[in-house]
């Protein structure tokens, strides 16, 4: 009708840029705006985290949160209490990949009773502080032979993450809202675990 006010605000998005505070979603709204890698467009994601014991390659612990860059950081020592609660399992060693580099997680986990192997980038440490300590040390571990070893088993999450995506079905969320999806991520782990099990006995 003429002279009626539209919802749709008219916004060219080639000169404005999506961002969080531009897009959210109102049925989701801890989803943030990401992309899983350079050159790709942007959606609303979930981040997820995965623990896996590297010896038999069960899946432990679960954790979706917010894709804010800083969910691996805040998930880790989570993950590690809540083995050691549920489990009582204390890792010696954990391979993780870069998004665990800070060195305030370094330091959390070392005082868990864990050494993490994480690749960090050859620019050299020039801060004194304890973060930038931890730091230097795990730089120093990633020239043993644990370290490499650590990297290599530490794939076995992105097996449990493959099947889940084509077999699970979370790739397509069925749910909305971040308890619901995160349940959903818990029973695919359960059920991972399941058929990791079976696989286990027949052999």
């Amino acid at each position: 009708m003429p002279g009626a006010v539209s919802r749709d605000v008219q916004v060219d998005w080639k000169v404005h840029k999506r961002i969080n505070q531009t897009h959210r979603s109102a049925t989701a709204p801890k989803a943030r705006l990401a992309c899983k890698w350079m050159g790709r467009e942007s959606h609303l994601y979930y981040s997820g985290d995965v623990l896996v014991e590297e010896r038999c390659g069960p899946c432990l612990d679960v954790e979706v949160d917010t894709a804010d860059g800083r969910a691996a950081s805040r998930n880790a020592p989570c993950m590690l209490r809540h083995g050691k609660r549920r489990h009582r399992l204390v890792p010696r060693t954990l391979g993780a990949d870069a998004n665990y580099h800070p060195g305030a997680l370094l330091v959390e986990v070392e005082q868990h009773g864990t050494v993490l192997h994480v690749p960090l980038k050859a620019k050299k440490i020039r801060v004194r502080s304890e973060a930038a300590q931890a730091r230097r040390r795990a730089k120093r571990r990633m020239r043993v032979v644990g370290y490499r070893i650590s990297q290599r088993v530490r794939k076995r999450c992105k097996q449990i993450i493959g099947w889940g995506k084509t077999v699970a079905g979370p790739a397509r969320r069925k749910f909305i809202g971040h308890v619901r999806i995160e349940n959903s991520a818990l029973v695919c782990g359960a059920a991972c675990n399941l058929l990791r099990m079976s696989r286990l006995a027949s052999s």
